[in-house]
């Protein structure tokens, strides 16, 4: 009977046991269950958030890149505007600085052209006063040099002079033939009135001058050689042809 009653008591208190753990573990379980379900959602309240965060930033970041897209866009456009601008400034330079060259060399070449011109025209002229000097006889040949030289004179002593300033005394006469005495008394006196006294005349004789002479004194240049005639009266007919 002891036994029994031992038994019963050991099932009793097994049974309060086993309910109060059975309770302790229920408790503990809902516990966990509610911060479980308190955690899931806190993350899934995060989780929307995070979501917004990234939809946002995303939003944000397609709005910045296009942007950026767009001022890139610009840029390139300016870029684009100004290197065609600086291109039109480079060809309309380098067309200027062509048509420069093109109109210095043109320039050049008729430089050249008159040049060359003046060139030939002398040696025909001095041609022609060599030819001149073998067709007339040494007499006839000093009787037309005498008559250049008079009409020479005959131009200084009806000269205007007004204005021209002749600081050196000196006068040099190119000649072929050397001045016989009264001409160049007569030029002397002349020279004297026009330009002041105290005048020295310095004579060079050059054989290959066809006749006349050449008058220098300073900057005041007359020529009265024959080929000067000729390239006087050629140069007439020129403008009269014009």
């Amino acid at each position: 009977m002891l036994i029994i009653e031992l038994i019963a008591i050991q099932m009793l208190v097994f049974l309060v046991i086993f309910f109060t753990m059975r309770h302790l573990m229920y408790k503990n379980t809902m516990s966990a269950v509610n911060h479980l379900k308190v955690a899931d959602e806190e993350n899934e309240k995060k989780l929307k958030e995070l979501r917004k965060n990234i939809s946002e930033a995303e939003e944000t970041y397609q709005k910045r890149l296009a942007e950026v897209s767009e001022e890139v866009q610009k840029q390139r456009e300016a870029a684009n505007q100004m290197m065609d601008t600086e291109k039109e400034k480079i060809l309309s330079k380098a067309k200027l600085e062509a048509n420069a060259l093109i109109e210095t060399a043109k320039g050049r070449v008729q430089r050249m052209a008159r040049e060359e011109e003046e060139v030939v025209r002398n040696r025909a002229l001095s041609l022609a006063g060599k030819a001149i000097c073998r067709l007339l006889s040494e007499e006839t040949h000093t009787v037309f040099h005498e008559q250049i030289v008079e009409e020479l004179l005959k131009e200084v002593e009806t000269m205007d002079v007004t204005g021209i300033n002749v600081l050196e005394k000196n006068v040099k006469v190119i000649s072929r033939y050397p001045l016989l005495p009264h001409q160049k008394i007569r030029l002397n006196e002349t020279l004297e009135k026009k330009l002041g006294p105290d005048i020295e005349i310095q004579e060079t004789i050059r054989e290959e001058m066809a006749g006349g002479l050449i008058l220098t004194a300073g900057s005041l240049v007359i020529d009265g050689s024959l080929e000067g005639r000729l390239k006087n009266l050629i140069q007439k007919m020129e403008a009269t042809s014009e």
